[in-house]
């Protein structure tokens, strides 16, 4: 009797150090990639900037446009992750987000064209593209699809020309 209650005792003690080392080192079992991927960013984000900033908006440009050709059309037309992007679960992957939303920062203060209804218009027909492929068994929802991307960007593009109105209904 008294051998089960010290087991019982040290297996829930053993049970809860276990917990414990799983919460401290949550990335290592894969939990909060985010968080994960959003650290390093932080800290690099001063030298990023600096090197965005160093390019000109041209060379910005097509540095996004390749990183949108090598890391996202290619890579879903193979069905292959060539690059360790892990279906858009890396830090590599919000890198490269970073750098398209510096680059949609930089152009913000360029005259722009009313356009919200035709963003609207291709997010739906990219939900259909999408809605297509999955019923063709070829999968574009990942993170890293083009189609996906496409309808962040339009998401961001048209979200932040919504006007909140503060104050009482």
């Amino acid at each position: 009797m008294i051998i089960e209650i010290m087991d019982w005792i040290l297996l829930g003690l053993l049970q809860q150090k276990s917990e414990i080392i799983k919460g401290i080192f949550l990335y290592l079992i894969g939990r909060y990639w985010y968080i994960i991927c959003y650290i390093p960013l932080i800290a690099l984000q001063p030298f990023i900037n600096q090197m965005l900033l160093e390019l000109s908006l041209k060379q910005h440009k097509i540095l996004c446009l390749l990183s949108i050709c090598i890391f996202t059309i290619v890579p879903t037309i193979m069905n292959q992750d060539y690059f360790g992007l892990k279906q858009g679960y890396s830090f590599g992957w919000l890198l490269i987000c970073y750098v398209i939303g510096g680059y949609l920062k930089r152009r913000e203060g360029m005259k722009s064209q009313d356009i919200d209804n035709k963003y609207l218009l291709v997010f739906l027909i990219c939900s259909f593209l999408l809605l297509v492929s999955k019923l063709i068994n070829y999968n574009f929802i990942e993170y890293t699809s083009p189609i996906t991307l496409l309808m962040a960007i339009i998401l961001l593009l048209y979200m932040k020309n919504i006007k909140v109105n503060k104050g009482k209904n």
